[in-house]
């Protein structure tokens, strides 16, 4: 009996912890910049992982480079959420680019809005590279990105463009497909 009762105390405390962490992460979603932008580059860490590049793109101890496109404020807390982490078994690495000629070498592209970046530049700076092409501004998806964040009911939500990651030899696992809005052409 009173294993029993143990057990049943520990399923309540996990059931409670589980709740905290969904209240945590719905609290993320819903509140300040700051927070949204830790938010986001967990979403990217978690793309990096889900996410198959072509072995001549990301060979087995290649470090996976994000490079930010972003204003210093945003960047200095993307770059806190990713450093040092890995991906995939790929260690991460993230910079600032402040311009197009800085992507070369990069895996990911992270275009924040405040960089005033247009998607259209940034799609055929990467043409023809295997680049995960990841933006929040209106119809980045649509003008070629690879995966775009909106927000939904105050929630940070992501579409993804199936055919962008094809042409740049992206495969997307479908446990990230199907969480997605996947946009039809």
């Amino acid at each position: 009996m009173v294993v029993l009762l143990g057990a049943r105390r520990i399923g309540r405390v996990g059931g409670l912890a589980a709740l905290l962490i969904a209240t945590l992460l719905l609290g993320l979603a819903t509140s300040a910049p700051r927070d949204e932008y830790e938010l986001k580059a967990a979403f990217v860490l978690n793309f990096a992982s889900l996410v198959h590049w072509p072995d001549s793109a990301l060979q087995e101890a290649t470090t996976i480079d994000v490079a930010v496109m972003a204003d210093t404020d945003p960047y200095a807390l993307i770059e806190r959420a990713l450093d040092g982490r890995s991906a995939g078994g790929h260690p991460v690495r993230s910079r600032r680019a402040v311009s197009l000629d800085q992507l070369g070498g990069a895996h990911i592209v992270f275009v924040t809005r405040a960089s005033g970046v247009d998607a259209a530049d940034v799609v055929s700076a990467t043409r023809g590279k295997s680049v995960l092409l990841i933006g929040e501004s209106r119809d980045f998806a649509r003008q070629g990105g690879t995966i775009n964040f909106y927000t939904e009911h105050r929630r940070v939500r992501f579409e993804v463009n199936p055919e962008a990651a094809k042409e740049a030899g992206l495969r997307i696992s479908s446990r990230l497909l199907s969480v997605a809005r996947i946009l039809e052409n």
